[in-house]
């Protein structure tokens, strides 16, 4: 591949709409209803590029000293997004460092979500008072990854559903779940409800040929990939080398807006990237560490609070602070 088409690919993009179906049953999550109607209405886009214009820039790279090689990635993101991205991949790269022999990394992921009850109509439902079904759920997944992926893993998952509008809602929930599962090479099952390092195996780590896979996967819109590895670099399970493979390919991605003062409940103010109207990723501004994510849905039962947000913290720890002991429940259930 020639210096021009290198930077054609790099600033040429095809953004067709991301459509989702509405949840279809009553009782459904608020964010997929809101988030469902709202993609629905993108409009197909398209960056057109003359052929001067392409010549005329790989002139000017040309000229700076940039020598454009099979197979390298040039960052068409901002520069205040890249060092964003930069600092990112170093601070996961510094605490992966710290996990020495015999010590876990801890992956938690804390996510609160708004959710409803919903009639036939797709309207709320609400008691004779008028109080709407509405309610917030918290899912803690905490996963211990040893530093040796053959030995034990261990992953814990808890939901507890609070913050009820109306108190006849509380019949709607399912009741709250704290489960401790261990497992040898992290094969938790079929019934574990997050994906595992082998479901990973698929995705390149070349910054280029990822972008492609999630380009194909979202049908060539950047806002569905962004969608994409907003999800990904949530996983707790997530491969180390993937993690830092995402995070180098969102440098190629040229609408990436960056936002100042984006605050995650419990956390100081970061800094957030989205594109269009999707839900920001949030990195602390100071450590570079990734935060989590906020919803930017309008929340309609409480103004002051977003709609989801999913906070996200890694680190190294000793093994005696992971749940080993027998009072623990170790086995898979039979079914969810």
């Amino acid at each position: 591949m020639d210096e021009v088409e290198q930077l054609k690919r790099l600033v040429e993009s095809d953004l067709s709409a991301s459509d989702k179906m509405a949840i279809a049953r009553v009782r459904h999550n608020l964010m997929a209803h809101a988030e469902g109607s709202k993609r629905s209405s993108r409009r197909r886009r398209l960056a057109l590029v003359s052929g001067a214009a392409i010549a005329s820039a790989a002139a000017a790279a040309l000229v700076l000293g940039l020598v454009v090689l099979p197979g390298a990635h040039l960052p068409t993101a901002s520069a205040a997004v890249v060092r964003v991205l930069d600092d990112a991949i170093s601070a996961h790269q510094e605490i992966t460092m710290q996990t020495g022999t015999g010590e876990y990394l801890r992956t938690r992921l804390v996510e609160v979500t708004w959710s409803a009850a919903y009639d036939g109509k797709r309207n709320v439902d609400k008691d004779s008072a008028g109080r709407p079904f509405a309610w917030k759920e918290r899912h803690i997944s905490t996963v211990w990854s040893p530093s040796d992926p053959h030995d034990q893993w261990v992953a814990r998952d808890q939901v507890h559903s609070f913050g009820f509008l109306s108190p006849k809602a509380r019949h709607l929930v399912d009741p709250d779940l704290d489960e401790t599962w261990r497992a040898a090479d992290g094969d938790f099952g079929p019934h574990w409800r997050y994906p595992q390092a082998a479901d990973f195996s698929s995705y390149p780590r070349d910054p280029d040929a990822l972008l492609d896979r999630l380009r194909t996967d979202g049908e060539g819109a950047d806002n569905a990939v962004f969608e994409h590895v907003s999800g990904l670099l949530l996983e707790p399970g997530l491969p180390d080398d993937l993690r830092v493979a995402i995070l180098e390919a969102m440098k190629l991605l040229p609408d990436i807006e960056l936002k100042n003062d984006v605050s995650l409940p419990g956390h100081r103010s970061g800094v957030g990237l989205s594109i269009e109207d999707e839900d920001a990723l949030v990195f602390d501004p100071v450590s570079g560490r990734f935060l989590g994510e906020l919803s930017t849905t309008e929340n309609p039962f409480a103004a002051d609070e977003p709609v989801r947000f999913a906070t996200f913290d890694q680190r190294a720890v000793s093994v005696s602070s992971v749940p080993l002991e027998a009072a623990q429940r170790l086995s898979l259930p039979a079914s969810r």
